[in-house]
């Protein structure tokens, strides 16, 4: 943009500056001199001495990351979770098979192995299975990446570059040795010294499974909790998505095709103006086309503009003004984009000239301004052309069109005409469809005939970024649908481990209490108890796991606020829904080894001691 800053307006805030910094100089260094840059423009400008203005230098990095970093923490802290409770499930198995085990180590023990060569075999056969674990996991990471580039939101950073690298081959390596040392030292250590008179007297029974039952059942415990978590942070990001979807955005993007429009359109406020009418009479005469709508920007395209207002008071103290989006609106703007008319009246042709003083708001701005009135004939002391403010009208209310984020609700607008500004011609233009009722609605197909109007009117013109309005909206819920299906896996698969992991244990308790089972049917007890007893041990697990998931997703999901949509954190039918989830899971692990139980023989299980 060619501006003489010496000579051009102190006033203008539509800018963004991005500086380089000099080599040696900190973020600290360069808000020390911005600070004082302020001051002196405090000095020279009542506006900004009123506004009391501050400036801050802020890392580029930091900025472009703020809006994606809770989720891709959130994810991290999710494959973590995943990636503890595999160890753990894994852990678990090396200390049944350890103890299956017992006999074989004895006797090398006996012939001579020492405590540290069996340590070293057990530790050796760990690290095979992370490593074959952590190169299964590279082919899925490798097929993966293309999933995780289709579900991402558009502004995750530096998209482009994710791939499996070497960074990535060697977080995946050392994750594997350190995963293999961890969670296979203690069944390792507890292996590498044995009883030998004891194990060497035992029969046919591995005694050593009784041994580890504790540690066994610790492991388990901490897997449900881990797990618990992790379907919790699901369960929210799931409803997130639900409000979402829920969410009006002040507009109906069902069979609505927009595109930008480059250029001027005519030189002379005429020209300009006809323009704009041509365009709208042509665009409406298109087969299947029921509206047309324009304005400088659209909903949900990443655009803002602001302008100042004020009411009575900031007539005699310029620090009243605040600030709110401002919209330059075609007459039929709201009629096109469904937007509910909820006071007043909106725009018409007649309307649409400098000297018109008329003003249309929406239900925020009049909630903001006006709390409690009805805002339709009052004024507001508007900045939108020229340096200083205007009293403008209040004609007419409309809902608010959610504009920057569908998650929130944004700041207020101020919608005025084309001819306000001397019908500059907008940027954006939407037309709408006719679609059947229960039918999927293409507004594309009209796209062709869209690009012959603009070519007719004028060929010089550039069409760019035809797409429905709905991919807009479809954009704004990339983000949370990215944080949901990812994390959703992540919980899925952790459930399927914890629920791996309790089979696991019960399993081993039923081999273990084989001849005390045996025992027990011997003396009266029905399939049913001991088919209830196993349950019950394992329904035991769970709910001690699920208490301690319960503490940490309450002290976890606060890190997820920034993430949720209409949900907090603590949010109890998720929670409830989780733990009737968990029971289930529970009850399914426990069917089989409980089914074993239950069908046991007493005589061949009195055998088996």
């Amino acid at each position: 943009m060619r501006i003489d800053y010496e000579t051009s307006s102190r006033l203008n805030v539509f800018l963004r500056v991005i500086g380089r910094m000099k080599p040696g100089v900190g973020v600290a260094a360069a808000n020390h001199d911005m600070a004082r840059i302020a001051e002196r423009a405090r000095e020279l400008y009542p506006i900004t001495r009123a506004a009391d203005t501050h400036y801050r230098v802020e890392p580029m990095h930091e900025d472009l990351v703020r809006d994606v970093r809770p989720a891709i923490v959130a994810l991290m802290g999710a494959v973590t979770f995943v990636l503890l409770i595999a160890c753990a499930n894994v852990a678990n198995l090396l200390l049944v098979r350890a103890a299956a085990r017992e006999r074989e180590l004895a006797i090398r023990a006996a012939l001579g192995s020492s405590p540290w060569r069996i340590v070293r075999q057990l530790l050796s056969e760990s690290l095979v299975l992370s490593l074959a674990g952590a190169l299964v996991g590279l082919l899925l990471a490798w097929a993966g990446i293309k999933l995780l580039i289709a579900l991402a939101p558009a502004n995750l950073p530096r998209l482009e570059n994710v791939n499996v690298d070497l960074v990535v081959l060697g977080f995946a390596t050392l994750a594997a040795v350190l995963a293999a040392a961890l969670f296979g030292i203690i069944p390792a250590i507890r292996a590498s010294r044995p009883d030998l008179a004891d194990v060497l007297r035992a029969s046919g029974r591995t005694p050593g499974l009784g041994g580890g039952a504790l540690l066994r059942n610790g492991v388990v415990v901490a897997e449900v909790a881990l797990s618990f978590v992790l379907l919790v942070g699901g369960g929210l990001m799931a409803r997130s998505f639900l409000e979402l979807s829920r969410v009006r955005p002040g507009f109906e993007p069902a069979g609505m095709l927009t595109f930008v429009l480059g250029g001027r359109g005519g030189r002379s406020l005429e020209e300009r103006r006809e323009f704009s009418l041509q365009m709208r009479e042509k665009l409406g005469s298109i087969p299947g086309v029921t509206a047309v709508a324009a304005a400088n920007y659209l909903p949900l395209d990443g655009t803002t503009f602001n302008s100042r207002w004020g009411k009575e008071d900031a007539v005699s103290d310029p620090s009243k003004f605040q600030q709110a989006n401002l919209h330059i609106v075609l007459p039929g703007y709201f009629e096109a984009m469904g937007t509910k008319l909820l006071a007043g009246r909106t725009y018409d042709d007649a309307d649409s000239r400098p000297d018109h003083l008329g003003v249309v708001i929406d239900d925020r701005m009049a909630a903001k301004a006006f709390p409690g009135e009805n805002p339709v004939g009052k004024r507001l002391f508007v900045r939108s052309r020229g340096q200083e403010p205007e009293w403008l009208e209040i004609i007419g209310v409309v809902e608010q069109q959610r504009h920057e984020d569908l998650s929130a609700p944004g700041r207020e607008a101020i919608f005025l005409p084309l001819g306000f500004f001397g019908h500059p011609v907008p940027n954006s233009w939407a037309v709408r469809v006719s679609c059947a009722a229960g039918q999927p609605c293409d507004a594309a197909r009209v796209s062709s005939a869209v690009r012959r109007v603009v070519n007719e009117l004028d060929s010089r013109l550039p069409v760019s970024n035809m797409q429905p309005l709905q991919a807009l909206v479809d954009r704004a819920m990339t983000p949370t649908r990215f944080a949901l299906v990812m994390i959703g896996v992540f919980a899925g698969v952790a459930a399927v481990l914890a629920a791996v992991g309790l089979y696991g244990v019960l399993s081993t308790a039923v081999r273990q209490r084989t001849a005390e089972i045996g025992v027990r049917m011997a003396f009266g007890a029905t399939t049913r108890s001991i088919f209830a007893l196993v349950v019950g041990n394992g329904m035991k697990l769970s709910a001690a796991g699920l208490a301690v998931g319960l503490v940490a997703a309450f002290w976890l999901t606060r890190a997820m606020t920034t993430m949720l949509v209409g949900v907090r954190p603590t949010d109890i039918p998720t929670y409830l829904a989780i733990v009737a989830l968990f029971l289930v899971i529970t009850l399914v692990a426990c069917l089989v080894p409980a089914r074993r139980a239950a069908s046991l023989d007493p005589t061949n299980a009195l055998r088996s001691d």
